[in-house]
């Protein structure tokens, strides 16, 4: 069956590769999602243009805030009062401050948007 996801152990998506165990390439970090999918990540640039994925429509999303971003709400003014950090669409209609350290996702909701093929939605955000 061509839509079994036990299928895909082998399909990956380019953008957002999936781990060997814990261990992702050099220009990826690893990331652990809730509901136990993990991916391998790239940084997200200062415009969050976030790369999409291969397959599927998603969205891509300036995600997931490293540990020294500030995370503060900034959906209003969209204006950071850190200088090392940006506004960035985080999901719908909600902006927040996010550092260069910052990493990508493809956030698809609750199953609203298809994620990219080897991929299933986990906690609304696509892993595998």
């Amino acid at each position: 069956d061509d839509d079994d996801d036990d299928d895909d152990d082998d399909v990956q998506d380019p953008n957002y590769p999936r781990p060997e165990g814990s261990i992702c390439s050099d220009d990826t970090v690893y990331l652990l999602i809730l509901d136990g999918g993990s991916l391998c990540v790239p940084e997200c640039p200062n415009d969050n243009s976030c790369p999409a994925g291969a397959t599927g429509d998603a969205t891509p999303s300036c995600a997931f805030a490293s540990e020294t971003a500030s995370n503060a709400d900034c959906s209003e003014t969209k204006e950071c009062e850190a200088e090392d950090e940006s506004c960035i669409e985080f999901a719908g209609d909600t902006w927040l401050c996010r550092d260069d350290k910052s990493r990508c996702g493809l956030w698809c909701g609750d199953d609203e948007m298809t994620c990219p093929d080897g991929m299933a939605c986990q906690a609304s955000w696509c892993a595998y």
